[in-house]
């Protein structure tokens, strides 16, 4: 492929391009059958995964930044669904219309997002970005201590920060208590936190 980020490091690029090649295996495997679609949809998956894995690698050595990092996977994940719709079905189906791709590539794109390696990548991002930024623990920092931590400073209860949130009192709890919070989440507490106590809080 030939829309890799600039500067994209090339150890990086192997590694997808190796997760790629192992994800053509079942593509292969399926070709001709009733799952072929299926498996084109899960191969994006599984290289997009690689390409998030390199990505936090990136974030935890302070190439990338944390919202840099979220735009260029946005992105890859875009082209990559278009090269891999021109690869296995243009010309071979006569799927050369713009509304072929167009109907494939929401369905692919809300396929990914709702999978467990979507949520994996996000978490992975998360604690990439705890690792880099509190190298001296030895480990990441917990958020939901440092969520916990703030919340007692600004004088909020759970209910009145879920209240500014917009979220259940239950998801502030279970954020405080270690649970997974998605990326949208991590930045409105940034916002919520800054408000309150009048200084820049950053996850990232």
């Amino acid at each position: 492929m030939d829309y890799y980020p600039p500067g994209f490091p090339q150890e990086c690029i192997d590694a997808v391009e190796l997760a790629r090649l192992k994800a053509r295996k079942p593509v292969s495997a399926a070709l001709g059958t009733g799952g072929f679609e299926d498996a084109v949809k899960e191969s994006v998956a599984v290289i997009f995964s690689a390409f998030g894995q390199q990505a936090c690698a990136l974030v935890r050595k302070r190439t990338w930044t944390l919202d840099f990092a979220r735009r260029e996977t946005d992105l890859f994940l875009h082209h990559l669904i278009r090269y891999e719709y021109r690869q296995n079905f243009q010309g071979r189906i006569g799927s050369s219309s713009l509304s072929n791709v167009e109907f494939f590539s929401p369905d692919t794109d809300a396929r990914v997002r709702r999978s467990e390696r979507w949520r994996k990548y996000e978490k992975s991002l998360i604690t990439a970005v705890r690792e880099r930024d509190f190298p001296a623990r030895g480990k990441a920092a917990p958020l939901g201590e440092t969520l916990k931590t703030l919340r007692n400073e600004a004088k909020f209860t759970a209910e009145e920060l879920a209240e500014r949130m917009d979220i259940t009192v239950r998801s502030v709890r279970r954020h405080e208590a270690g649970g997974n919070v998605r990326l949208g989440h991590v930045r409105k507490y940034e916002e919520v936190f800054s408000r309150a106590l009048k200084r820049a809080i950053k996850f990232s």
